[in-house]
């Protein structure tokens, strides 16, 4: 016994359990996580980003929607499978507002965190569930060498064009504009294909 704590006595050195140090970074911890990821995999070598999140330099935090996940977002998007999701042009868009530019564990998913896309990710928390952006946390905190990962129910949508100029009160000509062209699904999210717009958005006061 000693003022500042305790000794235990031990006859053999203690070893790290194996399987308790990550091996695998995100990417490959995804891509070995018993087939519930194949098409992020996919989709992240689709959108040219596996190079980004292998990076050894850097942490990251990856909520990594399931298989179900994709093909139910596939559907909601308008495309006919989750091939068509593949090829949508705003796919690099949607996989990084599931990424965070840090390594942030289960505890500290809290508030809003910035996702890579640029957008925030809201959280809430409904009794022991925790929520990102309406996606549930299934499975929380497995490790990889370079970050974390977490399992998450559906595919996250960061806000599309239709919803950042709705959500402005300064935009509200401009919006009951696109409503009388019939324009607004336009900058919706489920549209065939998934086309980027540029949108020079002239104010009310315009």
């Amino acid at each position: 016994q000693a003022g500042n704590g305790v000794v235990h006595v031990i006859g053999t050195v203690l070893e790290i359990p194996a399987g308790s140090t990550p091996t695998k970074n995100v990417v490959q911890t995804a891509a070995d996580t018993a087939d519930e990821f194949t098409h992020l995999v996919a989709a992240l070598t689709k959108a040219n980003l596996t190079a980004t999140l292998e990076a050894t330099d850097k942490k990251f935090t990856v909520f990594a929607p399931t298989d179900a996940a994709f093909v139910a977002a596939a559907a909601a998007l308008g495309e006919d499978d989750v091939a068509g999701l593949l090829e949508r042009a705003d796919l690099a868009q949607i996989l990084l507002y599931h990424v965070l530019g840090s390594e942030t564990k289960a505890a500290a998913v809290t508030g809003s965190l910035s996702s890579m896309q640029g957008a925030p990710i809201e959280v809430t928390t409904s009794g022991e569930k925790t929520m990102v952006d309406g996606a549930e946390i299934t499975q929380a905190d497995i490790m990889a060498t370079n970050g974390v990962v977490h399992v998450v129910s559906s595919v996250m949508l960061p806000p599309s064009l239709a919803d950042v100029l709705g959500a402005d009160a300064d935009f509200s000509t401009l919006v009951e504009a696109l409503e009388a062209a019939e324009l607004t699904s336009t900058f919706a999210w489920a549209n065939k294909g998934g086309a980027m717009h540029t949108v020079f958005a002239p104010t009310d006061a315009a």
